[in-house]
C-alpha cells in the first residue's frame, strides 16, 4: 500500500522532484490518533498532502480543500493546554513519533463517520476562530541587530547582503525552512540567469556571511518602529519547539513579496482547488502533486509556466482558461507549443465535487463542463501589506491594478521586492541594496525595473468575479476567515455597514475582494485594512532597546491618528464573562447601532484583564456601557478606566 499516494516519482522532470526532502529518511507521526508518514524536510502540511489528506473539514456543510494558509493549529498531545506548544502545520518540520492533535479537534460521531474514506481531517469548521494563540503570550527570548529583514527571498536577502558590507549585523527572518522565496514560479526575463540559480546563489552567500544571522522556519507577527515580534520553530534532535522572540534593531527592513489572490466562484475552495503558487511549490519543495490531471484558470502569464511545467512531469492538463481576450506572452507560446489548449475570455462559473473529483463548469453555454482531479487558480496578486498596516503605514487602492499599494514613508522602516511594488526579479534584488541606501541616507541607484511592451507581454487582468450561485459558497480568500460571498449586499447604496456585520478577522485579500465588488468603497479599502490588521501588545523594554523612538504600550497606531476625532482616550474595557474579542472589532454607544461611520472606538489590543481600546473623549465616561461588534456578533462591555 502507498501510503503517500500524491508523491511524485524521485526522477519527475521539471524540478518536480522535491528540492527539500530526502527521501532516504522516512519519517512518521500521528495527528489526532491517525498514523502519517512522510520523508525528512517535510513539513506536516506537505505529509498529509502526500498521504492523500485533500479536505479540512466542512464548513457550511461543503468541504473546504487543505491549503497552506487556512491550516488549523497542532499541538503535542502532551501539551493541550500550553498555548507556547502550538505549532502552524505549514512551518512544523515533522519528527519521529510526534504526536499531535489539532485545535479544533475532529467531532466524534456522525461527521467523522461521513469521512471514513480518509482523504480529509474532518473538521467541523463553522464558528472557529483560528487565532494564533501565541499572539499575546510574553517573548521568551530577546535578541538585537542593526538592521532585521523580514523576507527570504531575492529582494531579502540581496537587503540582507547590503547592510553586511556596511559592516553591520542583520537578522534575516525566513518562514519557509530554506532561503529561497517565490520567484520560481515566474521565470526569467531575457538577459537573467534562472531563478533556480539566483536563488541558490544569494541563499549560499548569505549563509556563509559571518554579519548575517537567518532565522528560519520563523514567522514575524507584529512590528513597530524598532521591534519586530516573531514566532519561530526550533528543531533540535527528534523534537521541535515554537519559541516567542522579539527582535530590537534600529533599522527594518519588510521584504514579505505578495499573496496569491483567489478568483471569485461558486465552490473556489472545494478540495483540489489551489493557487498555482501553492500547486507549485508543493511540486518543486516536496515533490507532491494530488490526482494526475488538472484545469488552469487564471488571469496572469505565470499559469501558463506552471501548466507546462506540469505536462513536462506527466500530469494531463486539459485546458488552460484565461479571462483575457487575447492574451500573449512568452510562456502562452511554449504552452501552444506543447499542445496545450487555450481558452480565452473564460471563467470558471461554479464547480462541484463528488468523491475525489472536481467538475468545472464555465461562464459559456459552448463549452462543456470538465471533470479533474485538480483545479489551478491565479487571480492576480496582492502586496503583502499586513506588516506594513502594523508598522502604521499607509496605503491607498490603485483603481488600474485594482489592489492596494504603499504610499508614503515610515522612519527607520523601509520596504524591498514586490511588497513595494517591484515585478521583476532584477529589480527586486537592486530594491533590497536601495532600501539600505533609503534608511542609511546613503545616495540612491536608479532601479533598473525593464518590462516587456505589453503588446508582447499582456498584463494581469483584475481579479475574476463570476456570477453567484446559490448552492455552492464562493469565499473572498483562501485564509481561516471563511468570509463567503454573500448573495447581495443588505444596503447597496452604502455596502460598508454590511462589511461591518462581516467577521472582524478579515485578511487583506478579503478586503481587496471586498472593494472589487463594490461593498468597500476605493476610498476606504486602506483604512479598513489598516484597522483590520491585528498586532500583539510590543511594548516591552530591554536591554537591547533601540536607540530610536520606540512607541509605548498605550500608544495609538499612527493609521488611527484622526480616525475619532483629535481628542481621544485610551481606555480599558470590562466584559463580564472575560472572553477575547479581537483587534479591530469596533465599539458603538449601543447595540443597535451598527454602521461602521457611528463607531466611537476600536479595540486595540487583548488584555488578560479587559480589552484595551481607542475611544472618543466625548463618549468616555467611566462605567458608560458599550457595545463591541465582533465576528458579527454583538457584546456588551463597560467602560473602567483610563489606561496608565
Amino acid at each position: 500500500m502507498n501510503r503517500t499516494p500524491a508523491r511524485l516519482p524521485a526522477d519527475s522532470a521539471s524540478g518536480f522532484s522535491g528540492q527539500w526532502i530526502d527521501r532516504s529518511r522516512p519519517v512518521s507521526f500521528r495527528l489526532n490518533g491517525r498514523m502519517y508518514s512522510g520523508y525528512a524536510g517535510d513539513t506536516v502540511y506537505s505529509a498529509l498532502a502526500a498521504s492523500g489528506i485533500i479536505s479540512l473539514g466542512l464548513h457550511s456543510r461543503f468541504p473546504i480543500g487543505l491549503a497552506a494558509r487556512s491550516l488549523p493549529h497542532i499541538y503535542p498531545v502532551e501539551a493541550l493546554s500550553d498555548v507556547a506548544a502550538a505549532f502552524p502545520m505549514a512551518r512544523t518540520p515533522i519528527t519521529p513519533g510526534a504526536n499531535y492533535v489539532t485545535a479544533p479537534k475532529p467531532p466524534i460521531g456522525g461527521l467523522r463517520k461521513l469521512f471514513q474514506g480518509g482523504h480529509t481531517l474532518g473538521l467541523a469548521l463553522d464558528g472557529v476562530r483560528q487565532i494564533q494563540p501565541w499572539r499575546n503570550a510574553t517573548a521568551a527570548e530577546h535578541l538585537g541587530a542593526d538592521v532585521v529583514i523580514v523576507g527570504g527571498g531575492v529582494a531579502g536577502m540581496a537587503a540582507a547582503l547590503a547592510a553586511s558590507r556596511r559592516n553591520l549585523s542583520v537578522i534575516l527572518i525566513e518562514a519557509d525552512q530554506a532561503l529561497r522565496g517565490h520567484s520560481g514560479l515566474f521565470g526569467a526575463q531575457e538577459g537573467e540567469d534562472s531563478a533556480e540559480a539566483a536563488m541558490l546563489r544569494l541563499s549560499q552567500t548569505v549563509t556563509t556571511n559571518h554579519n548575517i544571522r537567518v532565522l528560519l522556519n520563523s514567522q514575524a507577527i507584529a512590528i513597530r518602529q524598532g521591534m519586530v515580534r516573531v514566532h519561530s520553530i526550533e528543531t533540535h534532535g527528534d523534537g521541535v519547539t515554537s519559541t516567542l522572540l522579539d527582535i530590537a534593531a534600529p533599522h527594518l527592513v519588510i521584504a514579505t513579496g505578495s499573496v496569491e489572490r483567489l478568483p471569485l466562484f461558486s465552490g473556489n475552495r472545494l478540495p483540489g482547488v489551489i493557487g498555482s503558487l501553492e500547486a507549485y511549490e508543493l511540486a518543486t519543495r516536496f515533490g507532491i502533486w494530488p490526482g494526475r490531471s488538472a484545469l488552469f484558470a487564471t488571469s496572469t502569464n505565470t499559469s501558463y509556466r506552471l501548466a507546462v511545467k506540469a505536462r513536462e512531469a506527466g500530469i494531463a492538463v486539459n485546458r488552460v482558461l484565461d479571462t483575457r481576450p487575447n492574451p500573449a506572452s512568452r510562456y502562452i507560446e511554449f504552452s501552444r507549443a506543447y499542445g496545450l489548449v487555450q481558452v480565452p475570455s473564460s471563467y470558471v462559473e461554479h464547480a462541484r465535487f463528488t468523491g475525489s473529483t472536481l467538475h468545472v463548469h464555465f461562464d459559456s453555454a459552448n463549452q462543456e463542463p470538465v471533470t479533474t482531479s485538480r483545479l489551478i487558480v491565479n487571480g492576480g496578486w496582492q502586496a503583502n501589506l499586513d506588516l506594513w498596516h502594523m508598522a502604521g503605514g499607509k496605503s491607498h487602492w490603485n483603481s488600474k491594478n485594482h489592489c492596494l499599494e504603499v504610499i508614503g514613508a515610515l522612519e527607520g522602516i523601509a520596504l524591498a521586492g514586490s511588497v513595494a511594488g517591484y515585478q521583476t526579479r532584477t529589480a527586486c534584488i537592486q530594491s533590497g541594496a536601495d532600501a539600505i541606501d533609503l534608511l542609511f541616507g546613503s545616495p540612491r541607484k536608479q532601479i533598473e525595473e525593464v518590462l516587456i511592451d505589453p503588446l508582447y507581454e499582456t498584463p494581469d487582468a483584475p481579479l475574476a468575479i463570476a456570477r453567484t450561485e446559490a448552492s455552492v459558497p464562493s469565499y473572498l480568500d483562501a485564509s481561516t476567515s471563511y468570509l463567503a460571498r454573500p448573495q447581495s449586499v443588505q444596503n447597496a447604496a452604502d455596502p460598508l455597514p454590511a462589511i461591518s456585520e462581516m467577521a472582524v478577522a478579515l485578511s487583506l485579500n478579503d478586503i481587496t475582494a471586498a472593494t472589487c465588488l463594490g461593498w468597500i468603497p476605493v476610498t476606504m479599502a486602506s483604512t479598513v485594512a489598516a484597522e483590520r490588521t491585528p498586532s500583539p501588545p510590543l511594548g516591552l523594554k530591554t536591554d537591547l532597546e533601540p536607540t530610536v523612538h520606540v512607541a509605548p504600550k498605550t500608544d495609538v497606531p499612527t493609521f488611527l491618528s484622526g480616525r475619532y476625532g483629535e481628542q481621544t482616550k485610551v481606555v480599558k474595557l470590562f466584559i463580564a464573562d472575560q472572553r477575547m474579542v479581537s483587534s479591530g472589532s469596533l465599539i458603538f454607544r449601543n447595540s443597535d447601532s451598527r454602521e461602521a461611520d457611528k463607531a466611537i472606538g476600536v479595540v486595540l489590543r487583548h488584555n488578560p484583564e479587559g480589552p484595551i481600546a481607542l475611544l472618543t473623549a466625548e463618549a468616555f465616561q467611566a462605567a458608560l456601557p458599550v457595545s463591541i461588534r465582533d465576528q458579527g456578533s454583538t457584546i456588551a462591555a463597560r467602560i473602567e478606566s483610563i489606561t496608565d
